[in-house]
């Protein structure tokens, strides 16, 4: 718990996860700790999507989230991934996240991505 709350504490979680080891210090923490745990700092993720999602290793930030969050904010994602589509699409970190959005969403959010895609 310290680690998460000294990235809260320190406030620029965006930075952090475009940073070569803090992104991985971030997937860690969201594969390790319990949704409930974590919550604050996807709600502060989920802000920065689109600045995170087209970044060199922010993306896997993103990726790490759609494996790993509560439904809820799982679902957040998925309509943030929709509604940026296009910008997400022109840049080769972003086209990763929809295909991890590809990969893990349910076959609802898959199809919408596809054809949306198409």
């Amino acid at each position: 718990q310290f680690i998460i709350d000294e990235i809260m504490q320190d406030g620029d979680l965006i930075a952090l996860s475009r940073h070569k080891f803090g992104c991985r210090i971030i997937q860690r923490l969201l594969e390790k700790c319990p949704s409930e745990q974590v919550y604050d700092l996807v709600e502060l993720l989920l802000a920065g999507f689109l600045l995170i999602s087209t970044h060199a290793y922010g993306h896997f930030v993103m990726q790490s989230l759609l494996q790993n969050i509560a439904e809820k904010q799982r679902i957040r994602l998925l309509d943030l991934i929709e509604q940026h589509l296009a910008e997400l699409a022109l840049r080769p970190h972003g086209c990763a996240v929809i295909c991890a959005a590809l990969r893990y969403g349910d076959l609802v959010d898959r199809c919408i991505l596809a054809e949306m895609v198409l």
